[in-house]
């Protein structure tokens, strides 16, 4: 993804994921969010993808998400969408990562 997003854009790309005939045997999803900026994004719209990540998690709970950012309100944004996920109990599992190598690296060995 590129450019500056909204959560509109975020949850339209949840969305297409989730339509995906691949989506229930995926291992990991990495949002390569480093061309993007969340800059119109603030935590508590982070409540719409934690309801549907969780709703998405009843039917494929093994799934590793990383998310690539750099920028530092992007991390404070993807550690919210975290820390919300984890307050409600996701089964998945979650990282920030640097690049999308590491995020690569990150999500095969999370299986």
């Amino acid at each position: 993804m590129v450019g500056e997003l909204s959560i509109r854009d975020i949850n339209d790309a949840n969305a297409q994921i989730y339509r995906d005939e691949n989506f229930d045997v995926q291992i990991g999803q990495i949002w390569d969010l480093s061309a993007a900026s969340l800059a119109q994004i603030n935590e508590r719209d982070m409540l719409i993808p934690v309801a549907n990540d969780l709703g998405a998690a009843y039917s494929h709970s093994d799934v590793g998400v990383a998310l690539v950012v750099q920028a530092p309100h992007d991390v404070a944004i993807c550690q919210a969408y975290i820390e919300m996920s984890q307050k409600h109990e996701s089964p998945w599992r979650f990282k920030i990562c640097g690049s999308v190598d590491e995020a690569e690296m990150w999500v095969r060995r999370a299986r």
